[in-house]
């Protein structure tokens, strides 16, 4: 100590010297600040591929400041995989430590890339330059390649609003596993694509190789004309490790995600003629109206329904696209459209739609009546010309009398007695007239008095009254419907007795023979039927479509007399 105060002295008698050499021993005093961690970064090989995995290595010998945070790197690539390890070791005395970080990578793009400098906190890793070269699946070279997709439209031209059929083709010499396209994308946002599914694996030789092939198919409507350009498809597997290879290469290749992607394609949307109508433009490869009767065009009671289904179909079109029919009432004949049904059908030529409307038609009064033609425009994609399909008018024949039309019954109008000439009689009547009107006076109050006290709901009664019973009304039409059209007898028994007493409003129906007793005969006969083959032998054999027939019936006429009464009733005051 004391040698060392004997040098601070000689120090201080030379003033600059001394200053600086203080200074110097100060700083070495004080605590050194926090050193930054050394971080590394490596790839496992340079260059990679497109679309074939690599490993971004990054390693530190110290501690790190935070979390690294790897979100930079999908500017250009994906990360599919990643994991962290730490390895810790003891040589003579000392400890060391090595963490690492392993990405496992994929490039989308070819090109020079940098992988960014990550954050790891304030710590930070080196940028890193790398090259993503061009597969040597797309050489064209398909001899030598092992997996690669193809692409293909069904047509180099189409309209808008046409069908193109759009394959996606997965060609392969090697086993994969959890194999998947990505969804096809174009040019156009608001074209419609629907996938019509997978056609069965079959196999094909290629330059003398044999190949797997897997297939997929869209049918895509394209909403505006001009070049629409499909996007490369991507397909990405798991290589398996059952392929035909040395122990070594199964080693190394099995589970290896590879991805392939296919080249862009472009096909020609044209407009639609200047000349045809936006509301009359259908471009389908076929279409077609037709309709069915349910009897005899030629003996139709007068008050009965008959039943015209119309029928629309067409090829490479949706059923949602498909037009709608104007279907009004025409003089002497009430039409009852009922809800049209739509159906459409995948292939792998491209979708098939339906389009079913039934109508219920009741002739008023006898006589012969004509329906018009019905034309539907439609563009032939395949002759690309304009066609009409259409129904022709149709002439039928209603036989009976007005009569014959259920009519509910009238109030009964009440009609006053001549009143005679001679003042005794004048006298004896009017008492007897002035006690019945206060009689019915009263009855009246009592009426309203019970009326105000029974038939007042509540206002959760009112809502169920006024908006829930046409809703629940018809949705039980739908299970007796559904029922008889699935030829169950259980569900058909239940589904009627719940809607029969939502229909007549009362919870005094417990069985089929109660339903039956309320209805016409028709239908009457086929509960009948239902009852019988619930309780015998044949319940198996069951077929509703009787009942189905005679409900549908049932229903139609209920409606025709709803609509009859309130035209035909008189207003109370004039």
């Amino acid at each position: 100590m004391r040698h060392y105060s004997e040098m601070i002295k000689q120090l201080t008698r030379r003033p600059a010297v001394g200053f600086f050499t203080l200074l110097l021993c100060m700083i070495a005093v004080l605590p050194s600040p926090a050193i930054a961690a050394n971080i590394t970064v490596k790839v496992d090989r340079n260059p990679v591929m497109q679309d074939e995995t690599f490993h971004i290595i990054y390693e530190t010998d110290t501690d790190v400041d935070d979390k690294p945070d790897f979100s930079a790197i999908y500017k250009n690539f994906d990360i599919l995989n990643s994991s962290q390890s730490t390895n810790m070791q003891l040589i003579n005395g000392k400890y060391s430590m090595k963490k690492s970080w392993d990405l496992t990578v994929i490039g989308n793009k070819t090109g020079t890339f940098t992988i960014p400098s990550i954050p790891f906190g304030k710590d930070s890793s080196p940028a890193l330059r790398i090259k993503v070269a061009k597969n040597a699946d797309d050489t064209g070279k398909i001899e030598t390649a092992e997996i690669f997709v193809e692409v293909q439209a069904d047509t180099k031209s189409a309209y808008v609003g046409s069908e193109i059929i759009f394959t996606a083709r997965l060609v392969r010499s090697i086993e994969i596993s959890q194999g998947q396209f990505s969804a096809p994308e174009t040019s156009d946002p608001d074209a419609m694509i629907i996938e019509l599914g997978n056609i069965p694996q079959y196999t094909t030789t290629r330059k003398g190789k044999r190949y797997i092939v897997n297939e997929v198919r869209y049918a895509v409507y394209p909403q505006h004309s001009g070049k629409l350009t499909f996007e490369p498809l991507l397909f990405q597997a798991r290589i398996s490790s059952n392929n035909s290879r040395s122990l070594f290469d199964q080693f190394l290749r099995a589970g290896e995600i590879k991805r392939i992607r296919s080249k862009k394609l472009s096909v020609d949307i044209k407009a639609k003629p200047a000349n045809i109508k936006a509301d009359e433009w259908l471009p389908a490869k076929k279409l077609s109206i037709s309709e069915e009767w349910s009897d005899d065009l030629t003996n139709i009671n007068v008050g009965e329904p008959i039943t015209r289904t119309i029928t629309i179909n067409a090829d490479g079109f949706t059923a949602e696209q498909l037009p709608e029919l104007d279907i009004d009432d025409l003089d002497k004949l009430k039409l009852y459209p009922d809800q049209a049904v739509t159906e459409n059908t995948k292939t792998a030529d491209g979708i098939s739609a339906l389009k079913q409307i039934k109508v219920a038609i009741i002739p008023t009064q006898a006589g012969n009546f004509t329906l018009p033609e019905i034309t539907i425009p439609w563009w032939n994609t395949k002759s690309e010309q304009m066609e009409i399909a259409k129904i022709p008018k149709t002439t039928i024949t209603a036989i009976g009398s007005a009569s014959n039309i259920p009519i509910l019954p009238a109030t009964p109008e009440i009609k006053p007695q001549p009143i005679e000439t001679s003042a005794a009689k004048k006298f004896a009547y009017w008492p007897w007239l002035s006690f019945a009107l206060a009689a019915g006076w009263l009855l009246t109050i009592v009426y309203m008095i019970y009326r105000n006290k029974t038939a007042n709901p509540g206002t959760e009664q009112i809502i169920q009254s006024k908006a829930a019973k046409p809703l629940a009304l018809k949705a039980l039409e739908k299970a007796v419907q559904k029922a008889c059209r699935e030829n169950n007898t259980e569900n058909a028994k239940k589904a009627l007795i719940q809607w029969a007493r939502a229909f007549w409003q009362t919870e005094n129906i417990n069985s089929l023979a109660d339903i039956a007793k309320r209805s016409n005969s028709g239908l009457g006969d086929s509960i009948t039927q239902l009852n019988s083959a619930l309780y015998g032998s044949d319940s198996a054999d069951w077929d509703g479509g009787s009942l189905l027939k005679e409900f549908n019936h049932f229903r139609v006429i209920k409606r025709y007399i709803e609509d009859t009464h309130t035209t035909r009733l008189e207003p109370l005051y004039k």
